[in-house]
């Protein structure tokens, strides 16, 4: 193993390979895998294809578009993989408010790494992906970041507001993939992330 995984981690990410192997393993526990082949064991090829075989067992299973088109946002990142995040997250069809606020969010940040949509469109994709999940925080400091480089500062401000009091606890019950999702989709439990959120704040508005 690698990474930075507790004893206990590893234990359960080894659990769940064998009930993978053994083809025993629900896609709740073929997700929980993926998120911890993620983080914290950073094998993140390996979560990739635990997540490719949850989509063709279950085409319709939304996280796992998510989980790939995260992974080519945030770990790959060359042309073609942004491109392959994207189609991913096009081809999504979900009524899940939760799945239409994470590929509107993605889908900006993707284009905007392969500096394929115009800083117009992104601004768009977020203020619907705010709409769908009014409560996460990642989709309102990225809008945020994307108004003050537009100069709409008043509205910027507000977004970062919004986002530093939607912050939150995390659940002591919850299971891993949950946990990630949280820290790393919607932004709610990162780390000293009231903290982040304000030194972003103030190098955007800096000199304003």
């Amino acid at each position: 193993m690698t990474g930075h995984a507790t004893p206990a981690e590893e234990a359960e990410a080894s659990r769940l390979r064998l009930r993978v192997e053994e083809g025993l393993a629900s896609i709740d526990e073929q997700l929980e895998l993926a998120c911890l082949l993620m983080e914290p064991l950073h094998q993140e090829d390996q979560a990739v294809n635990v997540l490719r075989t949850i989509l063709r067992r279950d085409p319709a299973c939304w996280i796992a578009r998510v989980w790939l088109a995260y992974c080519d946002l945030q770990y790959f990142m060359d042309d073609e993989s942004l491109r392959a995040g994207s189609q991913l997250l096009e081809q999504m069809h979900s009524d899940d408010a939760q799945a239409k606020a994470a590929s509107l969010m993605l889908r900006a940040g993707l284009g905007g790494a392969g500096d394929t949509i115009s800083s117009a469109d992104a601004i768009r994709l977020l203020e619907e992906s705010v709409a769908a999940a009014p409560w996460w925080v990642n989709n309102r400091w990225s809008l945020a970041v994307r108004l003050a480089a537009a100069g709409r500062l008043l509205e910027a401000d507000e977004q970062f507001a919004a986002a530093q009091q939607n912050v939150a606890d995390e659940g002591s019950d919850w299971p891993h993939s949950r946990r990630l999702f949280e820290m790393s989709i919607t932004g709610r439990t990162g780390y000293r992330f009231h903290q982040w959120l304000q030194e972003l704040r103030d190098r955007l508005f800096a000199g304003s």
